[in-house]
């Protein structure tokens, strides 16, 4: 699911050719302080490394119990812990920066050209990013009860155990007349695509897609150490 999400007033929409990447592929260790309550946060907690640790969530689902906050924790729950107590998966949360400084749309880096809000998701831009952009959030849910009882442990297809390696790309296909009109007009806070009147839903028509040639010919049978390879290469390390 990919949530776009306003708490702010004057939020502009994402402009043509806009890139950007939340979370660090190289993390394998959550570094930052235990986290306070957002009420309490200081100078410290708002360094910018800090807040992209904490941009990233695991959330053990159990619909038989009161739902977890939204990025609780954020380092992956033990094996033992998502089979004890996650009976309906595992969801996979990151939220991307929503400040922009108004001037680089994809730099080579893909981060310097934004920045977190004063508490992630909600609060104030800083002045070196004041353009605040729509606040983007995807989450993932992992069938993990399949393998409840399974013998092993799970990690990210790098081959990262500690989860603070997750991250996520956004580019910007929208017509950004359109996304801006949604930004300005839907505010109703149900989430209900149905709610937004500049959307035109049509239920009955069938997606179709052709993957490309390269992706069409990706070796994906697991389990292996690393991502997919092409058919003919080695696994990527």
């Amino acid at each position: 699911l990919a949530y776009y999400l306003q708490f702010k007033d004057n939020v502009r929409a994402f402009p043509k050719g806009f890139t950007m990447i939340a979370g660090d592929q190289n993390r394998r260790q959550y570094t930052a302080k235990p986290e306070p309550p957002k009420s309490l946060w200081t100078d410290e907690d708002r360094d910018p490394d800090v807040m992209s640790q904490r941009s990233i969530g695991f959330n053990c689902l159990n619909y038989q119990m009161q739902a977890e906050q939204t990025l609780l924790r954020h380092e992956m729950p033990s094996k033992g812990h998502i089979d004890g107590q996650c009976k309906n998966g595992l969801r996979l949360e990151i939220v991307f920066p929503s400040c922009w400084d108004g001037k680089d749309i994809s730099p080579r880096d893909q981060h310097s050209h934004v920045a977190y809000s004063s508490l992630i998701m909600d609060g104030d831009c800083p002045n070196t990013h004041p353009i605040r952009l729509p606040t983007l959030l995807y989450e993932t849910i992992f069938w993990t009860p399949q393998f409840a009882g399974v013998e092993g442990k799970f990690m990210l297809s790098n081959g990262d155990e500690s989860g603070t390696s997750y991250h996520g790309d956004y580019m910007m296909g929208w017509d950004e007349g359109v996304l801006q009109a949604a930004v300005d007009q839907c505010r109703d806070l149900s989430g209900k695509i149905e709610d937004c009147p500049i959307f035109n839903i049509d239920y009955d028509s069938k997606c179709e897609w052709t993957p490309p040639t390269v992706a069409a010919r990706e070796v994906c049978q697991g389990p292996r150490m690393g991502l997919c390879a092409s058919e003919g290469r080695e696994c990527l390390p």
